[in-house]
């Protein structure tokens, strides 16, 4: 009894943990399988459909309430394959005939192999278009556009992998074919940032290096600045690049060099020491810059316009502040200064004649240029001529209905204006050259009397031979007293010469 008891206990043992699994994975598959009745009632066929693979994976096996909604919910989410893979099944498990759910399967079966065979028509079809593949971009572009409608109309398409797996490549062809088409560096470039490691990722590194060193060998051949410039254009990255780079600035060099010897214009040298500091001819430019500069700072110094020369010379000190001209142009700048800070002024000053003791003149005088002045001036007699009502001549004619008697005493006034130029003699004396013009009239002092010969009074006429509008010349000096006062000396000439004197301010 002890020894039949042993392996008993023994047998118990061994078979005791399946037969708890197995009663664990029942209860699960039991949930599960609620879970997806729920599902499939709420029309979550996706999920219906995953639920009951779950049971039938904890079962081991199905049956037959769970096979007819397992393929109801695969027809719902147009999984055909599996759909009629299952209905496969469905029959295996000897159903009842009479059964709704079996008329049911039947009438899907019938749906599901229609659309089994339309996707695999479809499919053959595809295969075939495959077969018969040309070589023009667009025959590979259209099996492209059959393959993506493939996989739109069968998302569960029994050969989805496949066709997805021929769609990848035939990308990568249709990229690698418009490559080869613009057979140049950007095209080959667009195709491997795209597919770095695509099928002919290393055919298209080869060819594009290919292309470099072509262009690198035209760009040498043909040795000009613009065919260097195409090549680092078309390479941005390039093998040849640095050495191009060092052609195209050498080139560079030889061009501006070649253009500013051909014109020989002050530009087109600075334009070069600008460009090129470093430059082959820079210190043959350096030399024709200084020249140029030098003789034109001189030029315009001889010539007394030192605001030129100064911006001459301040260019030298500023560029080749150690040239070989550096100390000459230091002591000219110095000069310059000097002159131009010999200031010039406006003036307003008291102007005395013997002919017109009462004036005034303005001007300007100027340190480079030419100035300008004019003058007013009158005397007193000028005023006598506002009570003059007659007029009379040499011969005693006259305009009075009075008898009249001549005295024989004048009054010559005049009133004049004068304009003329002012310029630098020596710092701080000007000349002045001008003409000046007037009304010059001469009153004579008459006696009047009634018709009966008894005296009336005494009045002044305007003698019209002695009266007249005249021009006259001027010269003179102005005399700059520091930087306030201003002197003047001068002579006209009406009849005789007249001695002229000013005495004013700066303004």
């Amino acid at each position: 009894m002890r020894t039949f008891c042993k392996p008993l206990l023994f047998l118990i043992l061994i078979t005791l943990p399946s037969l708890l699994y197995a009663q664990n994975n029942e209860q699960q598959a039991f949930q599960t399988y609620k879970k997806a009745r729920a599902a499939y009632e709420s029309q979550n066929f996706h999920e219906s459909a995953r639920l009951l693979k779950e049971t039938k994976s904890l079962l081991g096996s199905t049956n037959i309430r769970i096979q007819p909604m397992y393929i109801k919910s695969l027809v719902q989410i147009e999984n055909w394959q599996e759909a009629k893979n299952e209905i496969a099944v469905y029959y295996g498990l000897n159903p009842d005939q009479n059964l709704v759910e079996f008329q049911e399967i039947k009438k899907l079966e019938l749906n599901v192999n229609q659309k089994v065979n339309s996707e695999n028509s479809t499919y053959t079809a595809l295969m075939r278009v495959e077969n018969n593949l040309g070589s023009s971009i667009s025959s590979h572009e259209n099996l492209a556009a059959q393959y993506k409608n493939y996989l739109a109309q069968y998302p569960k398409a029994l050969h989805k992998s496949e066709v997805e797996n021929k769609l990848t490549k035939l990308n990568d062809k249709i990229a690698y074919l418009y490559a080869q088409q613009g057979n140049s560096t950007a095209s080959y470039e667009r195709y491997l940032s795209k597919y770095p490691y695509g099928i002919y990722a290393q055919e298209a590194k080869s060819k594009r290096g290919n292309l470099d060193q072509d262009a690198y060998q035209t760009a040498k051949n043909k040795a000009t600045a613009q065919a260097y410039r195409d090549y680092l254009y078309q390479f941005p990255k390039g093998k040849y690049r640095t050495e191009v780079q060092s052609l195209l600035n050498n080139q560079l060099d030889e061009d501006a060099y070649k253009k500013a010897s051909n014109s020989n214009s002050i530009t087109d040298y600075e334009s070069y020491a600008r460009n090129f500091p470093n430059g082959k001819y820079i210190t043959r430019v350096n030399h024709i810059i200084q020249n140029s500069y030098f003789k034109w700072a001189n030029e315009a110094f001889d010539r007394k316009n030192y605001s030129t020369a100064k911006n001459y010379y301040q260019v030298l000190d500023s560029r080749y502040p150690y040239g070989k001209y550096a100390p000459e142009v230091k002591k000219q700048l110095q000069k310059c200064n000097r002159r131009l800070n010999q200031r010039g002024a406006e003036f307003l000053m008291y102007s005395y004649d013997s002919l017109s003791p009462i004036g005034l003149t303005y001007g300007q005088l100027n340190t480079n240029r030419l100035g300008y002045y004019w003058t007013f001036k009158m005397n007193a007699n000028i005023f006598k001529g506002f009570d003059v009502l007659y007029e009379i001549d040499d011969s005693g004619n006259t305009d009075s209905s009075f008898d009249t008697k001549r005295t024989f005493e004048y009054a010559p006034a005049n009133i004049c204006f004068s304009y003329g130029m002012t310029f630098k003699i020596v710092y701080p004396l000007w000349g002045t050259i001008g003409l000046g013009g007037g009304y010059f009239p001469t009153y004579e002092m008459v006696d009047k009397y009634y018709s009966d010969g008894d005296f009336y009074e005494s009045e002044w006429m305007k003698n019209t031979d002695r009266t007249s509008w005249n021009l006259f010349p001027e010269v003179g000096l102005n005399l700059k007293v520091g930087n306030s006062l201003m002197l003047k000396y001068g002579v006209l000439y009406k009849d005789n010469i007249i001695h002229q004197f000013g005495f004013g301010f700066q303004l």
